[in-house]
């Protein structure tokens, strides 16, 4: 870090410790120069104004509030109270917010997607450093319906979606509109979200056959026909009675050959209310721009497990067979 330009903290212009250094870096001076946006006039404009320079990276260090705690069985409160960070998770939540002009990080330092990448440990420091006094951790779910059954007939289940993701188009069957058919049961939700995430990895048109949230076939093929015809020949007969679905929107024709398939147009949804008594519904397109790090939980009675997975979106020529 001593090749990089930097200043003390303490030299910024108006910055001054309060109430036994417990405000030091809660200004408009730190804070105005990490959220400035570099493509607006007027925020540049502000900064001149109030004679602020503009921050370009963050790098941050928490106080060691774990390693306090974990030092002594006797530890006074007090102690524990003085290493709870304020300052230093706020400059994190401001850089990771304007990570497009702002690189933010933890210790030292370690493209738009590396910028992301900053950002998303950044907040996984600030995070982990904030959960180890925080006893719970709350997610708002609510009941969007009551399903048919759970994984057995005489077990009642309902779908809750999360209300913290509401207006992000993040796709998926929690965002799926079914247009006929049987209310969907606990199974075939488990079938369908794994039939869509694998079919979304792929960019060319493919075709994923999925019973009991296991792939029987896979194909991509530029004919949504074919593409379906190789998926089931892979093993024709575990796909019976499983879940097809395709990364792109099909028509009345592949519909026809699949006879009692769900699809995404009104032709042949009307084609499939008159000959096949199952669900169809159709879901939003895969997801483009948001980061292909993304959480995954599930549970571990009595507790969860979490993992980050990469959505690799793989050309064909990188898969081997």
């Amino acid at each position: 870090m001593d090749h990089i330009k930097s200043i003390s903290k303490e030299l910024v212009d108006a910055l001054k410790k309060i109430l036994d250094s417990r405000v030091k870096t809660l200004h408009p001076s730190v804070h105005g120069g990490i959220l400035a946006r570099r493509d607006l006039d007027s925020h540049m404009e502000a900064l001149q104004k109030f004679n602020i320079s503009a921050i370009d990276v963050v790098i941050m260090n928490l106080y060691p509030f774990y390693e306090t705690i974990m030092a002594s069985r006797d530890v006074s409160f007090d102690n524990c109270i003085v290493d709870i960070d304020i300052g230093g998770p706020t400059m994190i939540r401001a850089a990771s917010k304007n990570h497009k002009d702002v690189l933010v990080g933890k210790g030292n330092l370690d493209d738009t997607m590396f910028q992301r990448r900053l950002a998303w440990k950044a907040f996984h420091h600030k995070q982990t450093n904030s959960s180890e006094f925080v006893p719970s951790f709350n997610v708002v779910l609510e009941r969007s319906s009551s399903l048919r059954y759970g994984e057995i007939t005489h077990q009642k289940v309902a779908f809750y979606f999360d209300k913290s993701l509401c207006g992000v188009k993040l796709g998926g069957i929690a965002s799926a509109l079914q247009h006929h058919g049987k209310e969907m049961s606990y199974n075939n939700y488990l079938d369908e979200d794994a039939a869509w995430n694998s079919a979304s990895e792929f960019f060319a048109p493919t075709c994923v056959v999925m019973t009991h949230t296991n792939p029987c076939g896979i194909a991509s093929h530029h004919n949504l026909v074919d593409a379906y015809k190789l998926a089931l020949e892979a093993d024709p007969v575990t796909a019976f009675g499983g879940i097809v679905a395709f990364n792109v929107q099909i028509d009345e024709v592949l519909v026809k050959t699949l006879c009692d398939i769900r699809s995404s147009t009104d032709k042949a949804f009307q084609f499939l209310s008159f000959s096949s008594p199952s669900s169809s519904s159709s879901s939003p397109s895969p997801p483009t721009s948001y980061s292909p790090f993304f959480p995954f939980f599930r549970v571990h009675s009595p507790h969860f497990l979490l993992m980050v997975v990469r959505k690799s979106l793989r050309e064909g020529a990188e898969l081997k067979r």
